[in-house]
């Protein structure tokens, strides 16, 4: 699983800095991205939309239930991301790496405040063997940017050119596996909960509460 998991988001980072690369690149820390608008000759910065939780729907075979569909959906973690990339300041490439990483922080604490949920959900048979499995998925992560980094990033061996994007794409990639895999702990948090307490239950789920209340 170890592996899997390191190989997959190898071969993502990969095809997102490919294309990166192939694409308009920035040339410089103080670049802001040009306008997309055909009518304006003005520049704006470069405002991310919050990715769909493609992940959530694998535990599905119909439609996701409304209270996950809401909660994902309306998380302040995504609204601050994209309020804070609008700002003019973080429209050059050094804004957008520091913003990005901002947030995959962010998403990796609450990842780890859905996972202390979901362990005290579990029996102890299921909760040894989620901690170990966690615990082998950070470390894959790990492993991963800092091979990306290496091999990718600067002066490499590959004389790979990708630009001053660089860091932000590798942080940006950084913030979506983070928080695809929080949405993942949450999702599996939320049908144990939703088993436990009734099908008709209409209170509150800790499962969909999120650590991060704005900044």
């Amino acid at each position: 699983m170890k592996k899997i998991a390191l190989i997959t988001c190898i071969l993502v980072t990969a095809f997102l800095l490919i294309a990166c690369s192939k694409g308009d690149a920035i040339q410089n820390n103080n670049e802001v991205l040009p306008s997309t608008d055909p009518n304006s000759s003005a520049s704006t910065t470069y405002t991310p939309e919050p990715p769909i939780y493609d992940l959530i729907h694998y535990y599905y075979s119909s439609t996701v239930p409304p209270e996950l569909e809401e909660a994902v959906r309306n998380n302040q973690i995504d609204k601050d991301y994209k309020a804070e990339s609008e700002k003019p300041e973080n429209g050059t490439s050094f804004g957008m790496e520091k913003t990005a990483a901002k947030f995959a922080n962010i998403w990796k604490s609450e990842m780890h405040t859905s996972a202390a949920k979901l362990e005290k959900a579990l029996n102890e048979k299921d909760k040894v063997l989620f901690e170990k499995e966690q615990t082998e998925w950070e470390e894959a992560m790990e492993a991963h940017f800092r091979f990306v980094s290496e091999s990718l990033g600067g002066s490499t061996a590959y004389n790979v050119v990708i630009g001053s994007i660089f860091p932000y794409k590798v942080d940006e990639n950084a913030l979506e596996i983070y928080r695809q895999r929080t949405l993942e702990i949450k999702g599996i948090h939320f049908e144990i909960e939703q088993a436990q307490k009734g099908y008709n239950y209409s209170g509150d789920y800790e499962s969909l509460k999120f650590e991060y209340q704005g900044q």
